[in-house]
């Protein structure tokens, strides 16, 4: 074990050149790292999509052709000049990372498919700097003393930390599943980025040109000691040569004096000139061949799996524990390399047995994270966080492994003062980094012979469509379709068609850059996305094709505003209360050409109809005349079956019910809200004063009552406590005009013309309010899996994405006015205004 004083090595060496030898080593591969971190987010505007790993790093490892090219010339001993020509390399780098600013998400087409053919080519340029680092920056280095290359290994190792900690500040947002393998690959929810990979890159290049520029100053400012270090370690390179002819043919005793004194050597850091030359000689006779040959083979082996067969399949380990395991698995293994880089300050062991045991576990943990991708996506552990934990420490520890192990065995081969001794390793280095792509080869070409001879033995089922091909099917299909028939041809489509993410990337395609849904669904929900989806592609579907809805109108019968309008029997009846009085049971017909039925009551009250609500077959009107009556609905029409009169001075303004326990309240002008049984008599269950103004809007379900008010409130009742639970105020400049509950959202409509959402599960606090862009106050409101629908005192309806943000899917206008209510049933919307109402459905209906 050799331990290095780090107190004398930062106190002794000018900290400038060392800041300048670390800005040439980020230099390295802060290009390809800055890529590679960034995948997770480019997977989704790439055509490739999960794919696009793998074709990321064969054309990295088609960049090794440069280092090729290089050692040839250096065979054929043409004189080439280092300066120059790292010079060049990082201008390439430098342009490529400008350019792929501009055209990382640009695509080509090439035989009727789409590429990345523009971030392949750039990405092969900016390769090119990491592929001639380790033939070309190592050498480089040789006439610099030893104490910068370990400067220059920080440099390299910063090269992942850079791109790894803006990439965590890009995006660490909400788990977002994958699931994809070398059978089954999706796509996935674009994650919500704090910038775009245009700024991003940016980032990438502007550290890049600083490279560049810490280089060139770095070439001119210390040309001398340059010059004055390539010239000893030439002179000491003659030393070993005459002490190595020495020792061969006169004498054995100085070897083993030589062999005694760099024993002593070992157990402190070697900062003079004598120590450092009795070291390298040392380990120039004391490394036999066949531990050089060892030391070669195994730098080879860490190369091919470190840059070229682990970061290929990644993606296939990791992305199915979510796209937050896949982003830490990738960030955290770039921080394992600078921290294997700073562990070799304090120790670095040349011992052999300590670099079998750490090749060894690193061998194990590649076998474990091979055997999770290819399982994937049915890997162990997939529902556990214990699952995402143990991939993560993984490729943690197995990426800080390799590049420790990597780290010593170079610092072996400095030691030897021998003449392009560094060149060869990167020789060796680069050549364990280019098998990669001959093994993909020769694993393409043995997998099409097995698909050949497959052929000829059985015939092509269904269950052998790739699994590429049958999710482009899928893409021309319905969600209802798939859900309903298509899982069930098979247990494989059940399992593909079963997963959260594959209905993920379907909304996400309909709503990008959008949040859905607003708040995160219960966790037991198994149906939750499967329904979401359906519900958000069908409503997306005849709300924004204009052939598929047909518009109905109901009018010369009512002679006033209809505020009461309700829909019933899945949209086939509607019931509309006037101030006229009157009270119209309309009866849809199937098509549309055919006459529309009614029956009409007249002064059905004494007072203007302001609402209704039904539970089953009974509809409940409240009136100015301070009642509320009961209708059963009959083939025939609506018939009175009771009376509630009310114990109340104002007038009856809203009603509201909760079916699934008969229940229904109704607010009031003298700002009381009572609450009847429809089981009982005649009396209210309960009655309570909310508000100091009117009563206008309620809105019921089993456990709430809420009431909206003119002094800009909405109060909450527990029914289960039987009290008033909260009173949240909406708006200081606004009083809500409608309300819609779903489950834990209530979405609120006010005066001002913006829409409010209250979460239920954070005892109703407000969590987000969205301008609808109408003009005037929001009349209605009607919230559902699908949509948001709205309609307004400007006559405008507005049908929108339950997401956030809301995106428009359509504008209606309204014929008949001023709107005054709206219903929404079984996808018919009712719209009514003064002295008619319009209805927009479906054309084909069964």
């Amino acid at each position: 074990m050799t331990t290095i004083n780090l107190k004398g090595y930062l106190k002794n060496r000018s900290g400038i050149m060392h800041l300048l030898v670390v800005l040439f080593g980020i230099s390295a591969w802060i290009g390809v790292n800055g890529i590679f971190v960034q995948l997770p987010i480019l997977v989704h505007y790439s055509p490739e999509g999960s794919a696009l790993p793998t074709y990321i790093v064969i054309v990295i490892q088609m960049a090794n052709v440069g280092p090729i090219i290089y050692m040839l010339l250096q065979q054929m001993q043409f004189k080439i000049n280092e300066f120059l020509f790292i010079l060049g390399i990082l201008t390439i780098g430098n342009i490529s990372m400008a350019l792929l600013i501009f055209f990382y998400n640009k695509t080509v087409v090439i035989s009727n498919s789409e590429y990345s053919l523009a971030l392949f080519v750039l990405t092969f340029f900016t390769a090119l700097v990491g592929c001639f680092s380790s033939v070309l920056f190592m050498p480089y280095l040789r006439n610099f003393n030893e104490t910068y290359m370990i400067s220059y290994f920080i440099g390299e190792g910063l090269s992942g930390v850079l791109p790894s900690l803006v990439a965590l500040i890009q995006n660490i947002g909400g788990n977002k599943n994958y699931v994809t393998n070398s059978t089954i690959t999706s796509k996935e929810i674009i994650p919500d980025l704090r910038f775009t990979p245009l700024y991003y890159f940016l980032f990438i290049f502007l550290v890049l040109l600083l490279s560049l520029i810490a280089f060139i100053i770095l070439q001119y400012s210390s040309f001398k000691d340059i010059k004055k270090n390539y010239e000893e370690n030439k002179n000491s390179q003659d030393k070993i040569q005459v002490t190595h002819h020495n020792i061969n043919d006169k004498s054995i005793s100085a070897s083993n004096n030589l062999c005694l004194e760099n024993d002593q050597t070992d157990k402190h850091y070697l900062s003079n000139d004598k120590r450092k030359k009795a070291r390298c000689l040392k380990a120039d006779y004391k490394m036999s061949f066949y531990k050089k040959l060892y030391l070669l083979i195994l730098m080879s082996l860490l190369c091919f799996f470190g840059n070229g067969f682990l970061p290929s399949i990644q993606s296939y380990s990791s992305l199915p524990y979510g796209n937050i395991t896949y982003q830490l698995s990738v960030t955290l293994a770039q921080f394992a390399n600078p921290i294997a880089c700073f562990i070799t300050f304090w120790i670095i062991s040349s011992n052999l047995n300590i670099i079998h045991a750490l090749s060894t576990i690193i061998f194990i943990l590649c076998s474990y994270v091979t055997y999770i991708a290819l399982m994937s996506p049915f890997v162990p552990l997939k529902e556990s966080k214990m699952g995402v934990i143990i991939i993560l420490i993984s490729w943690t520890i197995l990426i800080g492994f390799i590049s420790y192990v990597k780290l010593v065995i170079i610092s072996i081969f400095r030691q030897i003062q021998k003449e392009n001794i560094l060149f060869y390793v990167g020789i060796i280095m680069q050549a364990g980094s280019t098998f990669h792509v001959k093994m993909c080869d020769e694993e393409a070409s043995l997998e099409q012979n097995e698909d050949d001879q497959s052929d000829k033995e059985q015939s092509i089922s269904l269950l052998h469509l790739p699994i590429e091909i049958f999710l482009h099917v899928c893409s021309f299909l319905d969600a209802e379709t798939l859900m309903h028939n298509l899982s069930l041809v098979c247990k494989q489509f059940y399992q593909i068609l079963n997963d959260n993410s594959f209905w993920k990337m379907r909304i996400s395609q309909i709503f990008p850059n959008t949040g859905y849904p607003i708040l995160p669904p219960a966790e037991d929900d198994e149906l939750f996305w499967k329904l979401s989806c359906v519900a958000i592609e069908k409503q997306t579907s005849l709300w924004k094709n204009e052939n598929s809805m047909e518009k109905l109108s109901l009018t010369n019968v009512q002679y006033s505003t209809i505020d009461g309008l309700l829909l019933m029997h899945d949209g086939k009846i509607c019931i509309s209360g006037a101030r006229d009085r009157s009270l119209v049971c309309w009866s849809l017909p199937i098509e549309e050409s055919d006459h529309v039925q009614r029956t009409c009551i007249d002064f059905a009250h004494n007072g203007w109809i302001w609402d209704l609500t039904a539970i089953d077959n009974m509809v409940y009107s409240c009136s100015w005349d301070q009642n509320v009556k009961a209708w059963t609905l009959t083939p025939t029409g609506l018939v009175h079956f009771k009376t509630y009169k009310m114990i109340v001075t104002g007038a009856l303004l809203c009603i509201a019910s909760c079916p699934d326990l008969a229940l229904f309240a109704t607010g009031s002008f003298c700002k009381t809200v009572l609450v009847f049984d429809s089981r009982s008599g005649y009396s209210p269950i309960a009655r309570y004063q909310p508000h100091q103004r009117a009563v206008i809007r309620l809105a019921m379900s089993s456990n709430y009552i809420l009431s909206a008010s003119e002094d800009k409130t909405v109060s909450i009742w527990d029914q289960r406590a039987g009290k008033i639970m909260k009173t949240v105020t909406i708006s200081k400049e606004s009083f809500p005009m409608s309300m819609s509950m779903q489950k834990d959202l209530v979405y609120v409509g006010d005066s001002n013309a913006k829409l409010h959402v209250l979460d239920l599960k954070r005892e109703f606090e407000p969590i987000k309010c969205y301008d609808t862009e109408h003009k005037k106050g929001i009349t209605g409101v009607h919230f559902t899996p699908g949509c948001v629908i709205t309609s307004s005192m400007d006559k405008t309806v507005r049908i929108s994405s339950p997401t956030d943000p809301p995106q428009n899917l359509t504008t209606l206008t309204c014929g008949y006015g001023e709107i005054a209510s709206i219903d929404y049933l079984n996808d018919v919307l009712a719209v009514s205004g003064t002295e008619g109402i319009e209805i927009w459905r479906p054309r084909a209906r069964t």
